[in-house]
């Protein structure tokens, strides 16, 4: 995919593999979008980068972009088995 040609995904990408490998997908039984939520909710704490942010003269403590947030939720996205189309 194009996506994948920039570092930023290239570097999710090589992350979230392991991540990948290691979670079970069975979304028909009860409960299955809670468990897509915790899945998602560890690939952001695993891949995106918290840290100090500076902004308007204010230090803010535990802060992360929102860009990166959204580039790995994507990133997990795109690789989980559910959203992938099959050809």
């Amino acid at each position: 995919m194009a996506v994948d040609l920039t570092p930023r995904f290239r570097r999710l990408n090589s992350q979230t593999r392991s991540f990948r490998e290691n979670t079970q997908h069975d979304f028909s039984r009860p409960f299955g979008a809670t468990q897509l939520w915790h899945n998602i909710i560890k690939a952001l704490q695993s891949q995106v980068e918290v840290r100090r942010c500076r902004r308007h003269l204010r230090v803010h403590a535990e802060c992360f972009t929102g860009s990166d947030a959204v580039d790995a939720v994507l990133s997990y996205l795109m690789q989980n088995v559910v959203f992938c189309t099959s050809e």
